[in-house]
């Protein structure tokens, strides 16, 4: 098995994606040609983008900066790469990082070019405070990691300041203050236990995921105003500069308060502004009938859609583990049908989520709702009876966000090149001659829309904030009706407009009243009520509380409604102008882009199994500006007395296209220590070329091909009496990957499966040639037992066949626990590895020696392996005196195991295994390890 390793090892450098054997695919379905316009501090990467827009960004990109290194005192050294993509269908295309970028992700920066790369989706507002929250990064990443820092990828595994205050910062210095971020925060802190955000570690921040960023930007800004925004920027400093510090003492020194007490007068703080707010106000539970799911607790239910007849109610749902469309009784909370559960997602990347991307046809028999498939959203229909699924694509437009159905007509907020306007499709189920029309032609952002009779409602933003607006389908005239900071969803019934508005940090639904424009406030309570859906005399809604959002039912009676008078006015936007000469300096002094590959990227990472098994690698990798062409050299430097010991791999990609195309040289020596046939002593030396190429299917499965010439050496040590053998192998490789595995934990995924098959063929093409065949199957399987807690399970079925059939090697601590490294040897092997992971310790620290320790795991473990001849069949039981034991050609081994992770550089493994056959246990057996799991 030893010989695959070693090649699935190369093939690795061609497949573009996170692991060598695994893992989502992205799918590059465009060929960009880049443009570069270069300001004072940026470079600024753009392709089919207006001048205007540009020149915008450019402005607020520099003035942002000037103001950020003056705030923090950081002066950044060089130009920033700044990587601007239309949307983000074509941002998750980017080769910029490998792995698999979500809706969720609004931009990143990327340490070893210093890259900060961003969609525009056409909403400037939007845009503008990603931008800013992402350049706090580079400024981060400035101070922490100086350009001229060698192995800063080494340095970076060590000395790190803790999320909280990294994003706090970010948060903080780019006034994030989103409403739905505020609501979060004040409804968390009024119904549920306040986390001790400065406290948590890192991965503790993660699970929190969006709330903790707000918990970590209201933590800091409380800190900037008690005790100045300079401490914030020391503590950061110092955290930055030190290998090794205690985080909670340095806050001491600069603060003069313990952390902990600074994080109780924060949560002090917190309650006094947001109970005052919430004194008087009822209980969702008393004034609305709250459905619950009646299968599982803490299934949230979001974006609720009543259906016509109001006896069911669809909705999106986090159940077992999916995000999926549930239909739900509206009175019991009963669950109906997981209306998703059955649906072929292969081919999509997932439901697209939002308030306005799921309803009801008009006649209650089909549900319409919005899906991403392979760069491109699409309208599926769905019968909820017959579960019979139309499939609703729109040429030329590859952004939905809103949909409305009415009249046999689809409406649709979507996106043809660079802004979000409103469409209409009828003849939708024809696949040939759809008929769209186009009703608006602006560049301000649209959220949500509804249709009654001749006229389109829907919301706008720009530059004071949202509105309400009429648009005459016939005429083409639109009407402003309301206007306020955010709004976030809009639905109509019986003459008036239904909609969520914020009042300071929370929401509220409010109605419209068309026939005399008067505003007026539908529910409050303790808690924010939002995204409101309308039949008639029914309203149903979320209330978000305790974290979780709620289905609430409301009977509505119009005469019950509270006026509202609404003076207040929108905060304006200050959007930047740009003038003609500026856009004309875009267009004549930006230069197409040309290739320049350079290394930017050092580091080492090892591998070392008890028993027989040690590599220490050096990495150097380098790539062009966008990714789209790489080189890596793998170097192995340890046990050098001449030339001939230094052990490389040199390899080349090509990514710009669907497919990945790769080309290597590589020259590897293993040292090997076995029990085979006597004691054996030697060496096996591999130097070859391979070219491959890889090709995404899907989001989860691809196929690869490769070709490979290998020269083998095998040199035994000069006292052992075997001739040494020196032969040549003409290899072809056929592999299909699925990677359907989720929810990741620390390392590895907590549920669903991935599998490799591979087939192997060496050609017989000359005298000193071996011809062999061979065919691997590698299943993984993992189960979610809690978000900390999973089992993981790998069944590999592998044979050799043919003149010179090789040998698969089994045993230590990466295949059967409780053998010598590679000591179990066969052509046909059967091996199966079951683990249950769970957490030990989060964080310890020593007093003497001063250490700190984080995220250690801990695992149980049992190992069974078949290891045979080709021809012999695989069985695994005897029976002695009526018991059942294993053959002696199985080998099997139970235990537990320990796993320690200091960054992405050393992944320590530490195993104590104990062979049984099922009647009796030997001794035990002690392995040490460095690398990742299965």
């Amino acid at each position: 098995m030893k010989k695959i390793v070693i090649i699935l090892l190369i093939l690795s450098l061609f497949t573009g994606v996170i692991f060598a054997q695994f893992g989502k695919n992205k799918i590059r379905e465009q060929d960009f040609k880049w443009n570069i316009y270069s300001t004072k501090n940026f470079d600024i990467y753009y392709y089919e983008m207006p001048y205007e827009i540009v020149a915008r960004i450019s402005k607020i990109a520099e003035k942002t900066l000037k103001e950020y290194e003056k705030r923090l005192n950081i002066k950044v050294e060089y130009k920033t790469p700044l990587i601007l993509y239309l949307n983000k269908k074509e941002f998750s295309q980017t080769n910029i990082i490998d792995g698999f970028i979500g809706e969720s992700i609004g931009g990143f920066v990327e340490l070893r070019k210093r890259r900060l790369v961003i969609p525009f989706d056409g909403d400037f507002f939007d845009f503008e405070r990603v931008l800013k929250h992402e350049l706090v990064h580079v400024l981060h990443y400035q101070y922490m990691y100086p350009s001229n820092m060698p192995l800063r990828e080494l340095y970076k595994s060590i000395s790190q300041p803790p999320l909280w205050l990294i994003e706090g910062m970010a948060e903080y210095f780019s006034n994030d203050w989103q409403p739905i971020g505020e609501l979060i925060l004040r409804e968390n802190i009024l119904t549920s236990t306040i986390p001790s955000v400065a406290l948590m570690n890192d991965s503790s921040f993660y699970n929190y995921g969006y709330y903790a960023y707000k918990l970590a930007q209201s933590f800091v800004e409380y800190l900037a105003d008690e005790y100045g925004e300079d401490k914030i920027v020391i503590l950061f400093k110092r955290l930055s500069t030190r290998i090794s510090v205690d985080y909670k003492k340095e806050f001491e020194k600069i603060f003069g308060i313990k952390l902990k007490v600074a994080d109780e007068m924060w949560q002090e703080h917190l309650k006094k502004i947001y109970w005052q707010d919430a004194l008087g106000k009822e209980n969702p539970y008393k004034i609305f009938k709250i459905v619950d799911f009646k299968k599982e607790e803490n299934v949230q239910f979001i974006f609720p859609k009543l259906s016509p007849g109001k006896e069911v109610v669809a909705l999106y749902a986090n159940y077992k583990d999916e995000i999926n469309i549930l239909l739900i009784n509206s009175k019991t909370g009963e669950l109906i049908k997981n209306l998703t559960k059955s649906l072929k997602l292969d081919a999509y990347r997932g439901l697209k989520i939002n308030s306005s991307s799921l309803v009801w046809g008009e006649r209650g028999e089909n549900l319409f709702y919005l899906a991403n498939r392979i760069n491109k959203d699409v309208i599926i229909k769905q019968n909820i009876l017959t579960g019979k699924i139309n499939k609703i694509e729109i040429d030329k437009i590859d952004t939905i966000e809103s949909i409305t159905v009415r009249d046999d007509k689809i409406y649709f907020i979507g996106k043809e090149d660079i802004y979000l306007n409103i469409y209409s499709v009828s003849n939708y189920n024809n696949k040939n001659e759809k008929n769209l029309e186009k009703h608006t032609s602006n560049i301000y952002y649209k959220k949500d829309l509804e249709v009654e009779g001749e006229n389109i409602f829907f919301i706008e933003k720009n530059e004071t904030g949202d509105s309400i607006n009429k648009l005459n389908i016939r005429t083409g005239m639109k009407q402003m009706l309301y206007q306020t900071d955010t709004i976030n969803s809009l639905k109509y019934s019986n003459g008036f407009l239904y909609f969520d508005r914020f009042f300071s940090d929370a929401a509220y639904i409010c109605a419209l009243n068309l026939d005399n424009n008067k505003l007026y406030q539908v529910t409050e309570s303790f808690n924010s009520t939002l995204y409101p859906d309308v039949n008639k005399d029914k309203l149903v809604f979320n209330v978000y509380r305790s974290g979780n959002y709620k289905l609430a039912i409301k009977d509505i009676d119009t005469s019950q409604f509270t006026e509202l008078i609404d003076n207040t006015f929108p905060e304006e936007f200050e959007i930047v102008s740009v003038n003609e000469n500026e856009i004309e300096e875009i267009k004549n002094n930006s230069k197409d882009y040309k290739v320049k590959i350079v290394p930017d990227y050092i580091a080492g990472s090892l591998e070392y199994n008890s028993g027989g098994y040690f590599k220490s690698y050096t990495t150097v990798m380098g790539m062009d500006m966008l990714g789209d062409y790489r080189f890596m050299a793998n170097l192995d430097l340890t046990a050098i007395q001449d030339f001939e010991d230094i052990d490389f791999q040199l390899s080349f990609n090509y990514l710009k296209k669907r497919y990945t195309l790769g080309g290597a040289v590589y020259s590897w020596t293993d040292y090997f220590i076995n029990a085979v046939e006597g004691f054996a002593e030697y060496t096996e030396k591999n130097m070859g070329i391979l070219g491959s190429i890889s090709y995404p299917l899907t989001y989860k499965d691809r196929l690869e091909l490769s070709l490979n010439y290998n020269r083998k050496k095998i040199n035994y040590l000069e006292w052992i009496e075997r001739n040494d053998v020196d032969f040549n192998e003409y290899n072809l490789y056929l592999s299909y990957i699925r990677d359907s595995s989720r929810w990741w934990g620390y390392y590895h995924p907590l549920s669903g499966y991935r599998f490799r098959l591979t087939y192997q063929n060496s050609f017989e093409m000359d005298e000193d040639s071996l011809k062999y065949g061979m065919a691997l199957g590698d299943f993984r399987y993992y189960l979610k037992l809690s978000s900390r807690i999973s089992v993981a399970q790998r069944l590999v079925y592998g044979e050799y066949w043919d003149r010179d059939a090789q040998n698969f090697k089994l045993g230590g601590i990466n295949t059967v626990r409780g053998y010598s490294y590679q000591s179990l040897l066969g052509h046909k092997i059967l091996l199966y590895n079951a683990e249950l992971r769970f957490p030990v310790i989060d964080y310890l620290a020593l007093a003497l020696p001063k250490l700190d320790f984080l995220n250690i795991r801990g695992l149980l473990f049992y190992d069974m392996a078949f290891i045979g001849d080709a021809g012999e069949k695989i069985s695994f039981l005897k029976y002695e005196n009526d018991s059942p034991i294993l053959k002696e050609e199985i080998k099997a081994s139970m235990g537990y195991g320990i796993r320690m992770y200091l960054g992405s550089f050393l992944h320590l493994k530490f195993d104590w295994a104990w062979r049984t056959n099922l009647k009796t246990k030997k001794g035990s057996y002690f392995h040490f390890g460095i690398g990742s799991d299965f």
